[in-house]
């Protein structure tokens, strides 16, 4: 009884240890920072979340531009993919980028803040060769081989 006591004991640290380490959302306060100085960004929500378990690690990027047109969304990823890869979270991970329109005081809240969300258009995801979707998803390897070409 005493060494099932003492395995439960070693698994539940365990457990907890592995799940606190992992459950710790980085700060992406210096990527809002260097992606507040691309052109065309006014301002930058970065943030990292854990859907459905710890482990699982989404960082959503919300870039709030001025020029909702094709050519603007282009440049604008270009400009933002070093700071996306010299992230090491969005590096390991890749990113969501949405884009909204206007700055964040547009708004009264984050929630408001999606129906001000503007979507490239395809010729954008084919310019870059990323899948078409409703957010613009970001591999690790789409960063990687955006960052070559830049």
């Amino acid at each position: 009884m005493r060494s099932i006591r003492v395995a439960l004991g070693v698994v539940l640290t365990l457990g907890a240890l592995s799940l606190a380490g992992c459950a710790a959302s980085p700060d992406m306060g210096d990527l809002a920072a260097h992606l507040e100085e691309v052109d065309g960004v006014n301002a930058v929500s970065a943030d990292v979340g854990h859907p459905g378990a710890p482990w699982n690690t989404e960082v959503v990027v919300r870039l709030f531009v001025d020029d909702p047109s094709d050519a603007e969304f282009t440049s604008v990823i270009r400009g933002a993919i070093p700071a996306l890869a010299d992230d090491p979270t969005t590096a390991r991970h890749g990113a969501t980028v949405m884009f909204i329109d206007g700055v964040p005081g547009d708004y009264a809240n984050s929630g408001q803040e999606l129906r001000g969300k503007v979507r490239p258009g395809m010729k954008v995801y084919d310019e870059l060769g990323l899948d078409f979707g409703e957010s613009m998803r970001l591999s690790p390897e789409d960063i990687a081989r955006l960052a070559e070409g830049s």
